[in-house]
């Protein structure tokens, strides 16, 4: 079973533009790799240049493994609707590279109602770097 993301970047102070990551989107991978291997403005619209959702993301573009089918995976909406666009595609985490060149994650679930249909819940944005440092320290004392 898949751990589905979106993967953001800010591009103004009221929008961004994110891709769909299929695999792996848990903070102990798919955030690792972001916070240490995509962490200049560079890395990431690199990343965003193949203009293809991401099946599986590598430490490199070259690496990570993109759909097949090009280009309009790209899209864009305002910070504040990036929560229902994930729900779409069932995310459990979302990804935003911001202005300030730092990244911020937070979690989705959904929550079951008494009418069987489902509520979407989120946590606040979060620093990926210190999620980062605390999941390397709890794997190393593991």
């Amino acid at each position: 079973m898949s751990t589905r993301g979106v993967i953001a970047r800010q591009i103004n102070n009221r929008e961004v533009e994110y891709l769909y990551s299929h695999w792996d989107n848990y903070l102990e991978y798919n955030g690792v790799i972001l916070q240490e291997h995509y962490n200049t403005k560079e890395k990431v619209d690199a990343l965003f240049a193949k203009n293809r959702g991401i099946s599986s993301l590598a430490r490199s573009v070259e690496k990570t493994n993109f759909y097949e089918e090009e280009g309009e995976a790209i899209k864009r909406c305002p910070l504040n609707f990036l929560n229902t666009r994930a729900d779409g595609c069932w995310a459990e985490y979302i990804y935003v590279f911001t202005l300030k060149g730092e990244w911020k994650y937070r979690e989705i679930w959904s929550i079951p109602k008494d009418n069987g249909e489902w509520a979407l819940g989120w946590s606040r944005f979060k620093s990926l770097a210190k999620a980062v440092e605390k999941t390397l320290q709890n794997n190393q004392s593991a």
